[in-house]
């Protein structure tokens, strides 16, 4: 090919990459784009295009070169080297026989282009899908010839496939709902007459199935003629259904929302929210259901066009058992009635429900209820009117808790008033503002004296009876807020000009929006009387336990100190009847022996202040001891003392020690005496009382019962109430010094006690003094009698018995067996229980009695008989003591049981004792 200059500028001038290649496709020529394209260098020539382009060893998959030289016509085809997109065409040149001599390979770049067109696919496929999403229906109306196109979106939104539809503008007339027919023509007509640009409006459409769809409708105008008349119009329809029920929705629901507000029984108004739920939502029937008080019983409170057999199912006891499992279990429930478990669901598909939803209505985490709704057409319910009713639910449980509060706040305020009006204190409602009284109870009327009329209005503080922290009380409650309730104890003035002494508690808070003051006063007279009360009783409490302190260390003292007695005494006697010759020697030996009794009789005292001592209980008249003892009283008492006795004329029946009674009562008598040394009258009555309750009993930790009571009164001198405070303790005396021991009337106080009976005493300086005591009265009669031991023998010798002697105190046991022996017995002494357990081992024949005493080393005297006795059953037992209180309980002789020798004792009552255990 001949080429001149002109060829290689314009050749080089092109943009595309030409190649001149021969029939076999090596490079012969090319342009500076094709060098500038692929690399192309000038060693390229003459080698295939392939292999410069491609890099390939052998041409391409539909190499447009091989192709062109096979078909010997233009070949093109579109090829991408990394991110561009390139055209290669390949003409082959022929000569004048059809030969093929060479091939011009033009390449060039379209990347742009294919962009250009990737861009627009995409846009084109967007604008499908987005319409494909928003489902509107797409039109285009050509005014002139009354011709429609109507989109497939468009038909089918309205159920009918776009053959049905038809293709004219009637066709969408007709189905507009007749209510909006001229309003949507007219927005149309506007323009099309070119009045606006554009328009919107919203109509209703009915469907293929005969229900109506509210439509959005948006237009305008695309082409007009010179007059500005629209010839072409384009638009969309948009289905808002939805979006209107939903509008409706909101706007029911607000309403709900107010009609519940203002309900004060969940019966009210719901007749009508029900009828509302049940159109907003389609549906065709509903009710609502609550609890009551019992968990199984779920109420219908109101139903809307529900069928009456589905009602009486759901009304049924297994329905309302099944309707209560199901609102228990918590969840609401969406299902046609074949799935569902309620109550009466057979029931309601025979009568054409298909749906039905069952929403719980809760109110604090607790399910309280539940709406059910139910539908004829369909399977299921909407998921949008699922949230419109768990919506509703909400509002109903709201109104629930609302009205609850409402109840109980009534409840409460009805309990308020009742309490107020019930209580016995007195209560008070007064205004901060003024202080004066707005409302007060029955209570404050009484106490007060005045009607409650006339304290409303009345300032509070006028009813202070002029009490100086009246002041100080009003400034304290300005903070009371910040610190909680006001105390004040204080004084109220009533109508009669009485201060009754009150206990105030007062709190401020808001009542309906008054800033009032909430005031409690609680009279406490009694209170303070009783108060007065416990202190004295704490007194006396404190004085008994002084007493009790001292009476366990009076018996402490008696009890070592019998031991020292026992051989003196013992010895004394014993030293009397053997120095009968000796004048002199009997002298001491009484003296001795006297100086005994003395020390025995001052411990017989300690021991009974201690309530120690062993007493002979038995039923005793007082009547009758008192009778025998008015001839012995009037040789006692002084002539210039008259003594007035009262007794009743039946018998007074009591538990007692005959001895200890006739103690109390002479020691009350001489201390009468004592307190009368110019003379006066001695007053001695016995009566029998009877308390019903406990109150009414004078002399404290007495149970009610009938008591008998001695009463010992005198016309002395009296005692100031420090002395009465101080006469029953030990060694206090008010006489001259040798005069008394101080031990009488603590004497007295202890004997009264051990028969578990009160002594009281009363005392008027200058007038005289009282003393009372109660004692448990038993029914009945007894006769009264002298000691049995009054007229015993002096001594009862033995007949040679043998004598097991166990006793630890060496002194008491070697008199005690001296005075044994003396007896004429046979004695076999030890210092310990096993000591005497050693001594009885050897012995053929059992001991006629074993005589020991009650507190030993190792063990009782009572556990040495139990084990002895189970080796000789029919042995017999007599115990000593210096201190009776080691006897247990239950085993003591005034209880009828164990025989007892008290320590000290002489030879006779000793003597006495065992002779009566061996005869026994």
């Amino acid at each position: 090919m001949d080429k001149g200059p002109q060829w290689d500028v314009t050749f080089d001038a092109l943009q595309d990459a030409v190649m001149v290649l021969d029939p076999e496709g090596c490079i012969l020529s090319c342009n500076r784009a094709a060098q500038e394209m692929f690399g192309v260098r000038e060693d390229a020539l003459g080698r295939p295009c392939w292999e410069v382009i491609h890099k390939s060893t052998k041409p391409v998959r539909d190499c447009p070169t091989v192709c062109a030289k096979r078909s010997l016509t233009r070949e093109r085809r579109e090829f991408r080297m990394g991110s561009r997109w390139f055209l290669a065409d390949s003409h082959p040149l022929l000569d004048e026989e059809g030969r093929l001599t060479g091939i011009i390979h033009v390449v060039s770049d379209i990347t742009e282009k294919k962009e250009t067109e990737e861009a627009f696919r995409r846009s084109e496929e967007r604008f499908r899908q987005a319409m494909e999403a928003a489902r509107d229906g797409i039109w285009e109306w050509d005014v002139r010839t009354g011709k429609v196109y109507y989109s497939p979106a468009y038909a089918q939104m309205l159920g009918y496939e776009v053959s049905e539809f038809g293709d004219v503008v009637g066709a969408w007339i007709e189905h507009v709902h007749p209510e909006d027919r001229e309003r949507a023509l007219e927005v149309n007509r506007r323009c099309i007459e070119n009045e606006v640009p554009h328009f919107e409006v919203e109509f209703r459409m009915r469907t293929k199935h005969g229900d109506w769809k509210w439509i959005l409708g948006r237009g305008k105008a695309v082409k007009r003629d010179a007059d500005g008349t629209a010839l072409v119009m384009i638009g969309t329809h948009t289905d808002i259904t939805q979006l209107k029920l939903s509008q409706e929705k909101l706007l029911v629901q607000s309403w709900i929302g107010a009609a519940l507000a203002t309900i004060t029984r969940m019966e009210e108004g719901l007749g009508l929210i029900l009828d509302a739920v049940v159109h907003v939502t389609g549906l065709d029937c509903g009710a609502v259901f609550f609890l009551k008080e019992e968990p199984e019983r779920l109420v219908m409170i109101h139903q809307v066009g529900l069928p009456a057999p589905v009602a009486q199912a759901m009304q049924s006891p297994d329905g309302v058992r099944a309707m209560c499992r199901l609102v228990q279990a918590g969840g609401a429930c969406y299902a046609a009635h074949e799935r569902l478990d309620v109550p009466g669901a057979g029931v309601a598909q025979a009568e054409g429900l298909q749906a039905a939803a069952v929403v719980p209505i809760r109110y604090e985490h607790r399910v309280v209820g539940c709406l059910y709704v139910a539908s004829r057409s369909g399977t299921d319910i909407s998921r949008e009117n699922q949230r419109f009713l768990e919506s509703v639910a909400a509002q109903m449980g709201n109104a629930y808790g609302r009205v609850e509060a409402r109840r109980r706040l009534d409840e409460s305020l009805k309990q308020y008033r009742t309490l107020f009006e019930v209580a016995g204190d007195a209560f008070f409602v007064v205004r901060r503002a003024d202080g004066c009284i707005m409302d007060a109870n029955q209570a404050a009327s009484k106490l007060l004296e005045i009607a409650r009329g006339e304290l409303i209005g009345r300032p509070w503080t006028h009813l202070w009876a002029g009490d100086q922290r009246l002041e100080e009380w009003v400034r304290n409650l300005e903070s009371a807020e910040a610190s909680g309730p006001i105390f004040v104890q204080a004084r109220l003035t009533t109508r009669s000009g009485e201060a009754v002494p009150v206990e105030i508690s007062a709190s401020p808070f808001d009542l309906n929006g008054h800033r009032v003051i909430y005031i409690s006063a609680r009279d406490i007279r009694e209170r303070l009387r009783a108060e007065r009360e416990r202190r004295a009783l704490e007194e006396q409490l404190r004085q008994a336990q002084k007493m009790e302190s001292v009476g366990r260390l009076a018996g402490g003292i008696a009890h070592d100190f019998n031991n020292l007695l026992t051989p003196i005494l013992g010895y004394a006697e014993m030293l009397t009847s053997v120095v009968q010759e000796a004048e002199l020697c009997t002298t001491y030996a009484r003296s001795i022996r006297d100086a005994a009794l003395k020390a025995k009789d001052l411990i017989g005292k300690l021991l009974a202040f201690s309530r120690r001592q062993v007493l002979d209980m038995r039923p005793v008249d007082l009547r009758a001891a008192l009778e025998d003892l008015q001839a012995m009283l009037r040789r006692t008492i002084r002539e210039n003392i008259e003594i007035q006795m009262s007794l009743p004329q039946e018998p007074v029946v009591v538990k007692a020690d005959v001895r200890q009674m006739e103690q109390v009562l002479v020691n009350l008598v001489v201390n009468a005496q004592d307190a009368m040394p110019s003379g006066g009258t001695l007053a001695v009555q016995l009566e029998s009382r009877e308390f019903l309750e406990e109150s009414e009993i004078p002399a404290p930790d007495l149970a009610p019962g009938r008591y008998a009571v001695l009463t010992v009164a005198d016309t002395g001198t009296g005692m100031d109430r420090r002395t009465l405070e101080r006469i029953f303790e030990p060694f206090f005396t008010t006489k001259a010094e040798g005069k008394g021991t101080g031990l009488g009337l603590s004497t007295v106080y202890g004997i009264v006690e051990q028969h578990e009976g009160r002594i009281l005493a009363t005392s008027i300086p200058g007038m005289g003094s009282a003393f009372e005591i109660y004692l448990p009265q038993l029914e009945g009669t007894a006769a009264y009698r002298e000691p049995d031991d009054a007229e015993s023998p002096p001594v009862v010798r033995g007949k040679g018995e043998t004598i097991l002697l166990v006793e630890d105190d060496d002194m008491v046991r070697e008199l005690t067996y001296s005075m044994l022996q003396s007896l004429g017995y046979h004695v076999l002494e030890a210092a310990s229980p096993s000591h005497a357990l050693q001594r009885v081992e050897a012995l053929r024949e059992p001991p006629a009695a074993l005589l020991t005493d009650m507190v030993l080393p190792e063990m009782t005297g009572k556990d040495l008989f139990g084990i002895l006795r189970k080796k000789w059953p029919e042995l017999k037992v007599l115990y000593m003591s210096g201190y009776p209180e080691k006897i247990e309980a239950g085993e003591a002789p005034d209880r009828g049981g164990l025989a007892f020798l008290p320590k000290p004792f002489s030879m006779a009552q000793l003597s006495r004792k065992l002779a009566a255990v061996l005869e026994g």
